[in-house]
């Protein structure tokens, strides 16, 4: 895979690690350059003019003692890698021009002097020169092809004018020398580039294996969780209703044979609820809820609820009001329904309320479904962890109400399954508000009825005006 075709976070890490790599060979290479020029100064200070030795000495000082600096200050201040290529790269290539320059000028200040034995230890101090920049330039190879080019270029050319036995030679064997040096530093730069790349994608590879062995754990433990919940909490109303079906049976009074049958009832409608969520919350793990979307009206919603809870809610002496309305969503009836049907639940098992108002407010392409109590209100610690699998309420642990608190959780998966979400009003005072919230249909889809329905006053659109009504 070319670098260019990795991930931008990948590219970044490749050419950083490249940089901070060449940073650190550049330490020990600029201690070399410098013993280089003192040692070159000593050889050329007998016989060169001062007058160009000294400055020529101060300038390759000066260069490699920046370049020396360079992996020190990496080290200690340890940039990302964003500036690492904004300054770092660019100031190594600064460095190995300007080194290349003050070495190319050493060929026309210094050479002249020296005799031909002097002359070829000069080549090998050059040689040696390109050929430490291929690690110090790994990444740029651009550079190192100048560096060739002027330092083996000026060199070549001052022996090929200078005559001699062997200087033609010694020229043409320079430049074919570059040209291997050009050669490798391409091949160096492609290998350190695949040995890094390959680095970051191990790791890479490593991390995505750990997450998805996090994932299996703690799917397992969900199971796990799930399989222990269902015990316990199936047991319990089992036992009550074998317990009331021996009270029924044994009872001396026809009272107390009344009222031990209700509470069998009662722990038996109570075990089909938890059967049902245990099935809700296995077939939305499985995938196995398919919604069919289409036009519903709300107000027909709220009847079917009505009419299907009252029951419950006459047992328990609540109140249920459905709002009339002609607003329409976006739904899977039976899905909305399902949805709708927990919140009432949750109100008449858990708020000790006396009314419960089966609502709408519009939004801006959409329209929410309340379910609101006037109860005990849900409290501020556990408002964030309602709608997560087996939460419960701190009310509902202190009284033993049993249930595996999947039924928010399923609601809200169910919800999103039809585009649609389903929460807690937080802002609701005296009691407690949930709503699904759907979106609306195109009006030339389907028309809301309003004018079939009429909407009385107070409930349609504005819930907390029947709560106070």
């Amino acid at each position: 895979m070319p670098l260019a075709a990795l991930p931008t976070d990948d590219y970044l890490r490749t050419r950083a690690a490249e940089t901070r790599l060449e940073m650190l060979v550049a330490g020990p290479t600029a201690a070399v350059v410098m013993g280089s020029a003192i040692y070159i100064y000593t050889l050329f200070a007998p016989i060169s003019p001062p007058s160009r030795l000294l400055p020529w000495l101060v300038y390759n000082l000066a260069v490699a003692a920046f370049m020396g600096g360079a992996p020190v200050v990496i080290l200690a201040r340890r940039p990302g890698d964003a500036e690492v290529l904004r300054l770092w790269s660019r100031l190594g290539m600064v460095f190995a021009i300007l080194l290349d320059l003050g070495t190319a000028a050493s060929v026309w200040m210094l050479l002249p002097y020296a005799s031909e034995q002097l002359r070829f230890v000069m080549v090998v101090l050059y040689s040696a020169l390109i050929t430490g920049q291929l690690a110090t330039q790994a990444d740029s190879p651009g550079v190192t092809a100048f560096g060739v080019a002027v330092v083996f270029g000026s060199t070549a050319l001052f022996f090929w004018s200078a005559g001699g036995q062997y200087s033609r030679s010694l020229a043409a064997f320079l430049l074919a020398f570059g040209g291997l040096i050009v050669s490798m530093a391409f091949v160096l730069k492609n290998a350190i580039r695949s040995a890094i790349r390959s680095r970051i994608q191990a790791e890479r590879a490593s991390q995505d294996l750990a997450v998805a062995l996090e994932a299996v754990s703690a799917a397992q433990t969900a199971k796990s969780r799930f399989i222990a919940a269902a015990t316990h909490d199936l047991r319990q109303p089992l036992q009550a209703a074998a317990l009331f079906f021996d009270q029924a049976v044994k009872g001396r009074t026809a009272a107390a044979r009344r009222k031990a049958a209700e509470g069998c009832r009662l722990a038996l409608s109570e075990t089909n609820a938890i059967l049902i969520a245990l099935l809700d919350h296995l077939r939305l793990d499985a995938g196995g809820v398919r919604p069919k979307l289409q036009p519903v009206c709300a107000g027909e919603l709220f009847a079917r609820l009505a009419l299907e809870m009252a029951p419950a809610a006459a047992l328990q002496d609540v109140e249920l009001v459905a709002a009339k309305t002609g607003l329409a969503v976006t739904a899977d009836p039976d899905l909305a329904i399902r949805v709708l049907r927990n919140f009432v639940a949750n109100a008449l098992r858990h708020s000790r309320c006396r009314r419960i108002l089966l609502g709408v407010r519009r939004r801006a392409g959409c329209g929410r479904l309340y379910v609101i109590d006037d109860g005990v209100g849900v409290p501020d610690g556990d408002a964030d962890a309602l709608f997560d699998e087996y939460a419960q309420g701190a009310r509902v642990r202190e009284r033993s109400l049993g249930g595996m608190g999947l039924g928010l959780a399923s609601a809200r998966r169910l919800a999103e399954l039809m585009d649609g979400r389903a929460e807690l009003d937080r802002g609701w005072r005296g009691g407690a508000a949930f709503f699904i919230e759907l979106p609306r249909p195109d009006p030339d889809s389907y028309a809301e009825r309003l004018s079939r329905v009429a909407e009385p006053p107070g409930r349609l659109g504005h819930p907390e005006a029947s709560l106070r009504a």
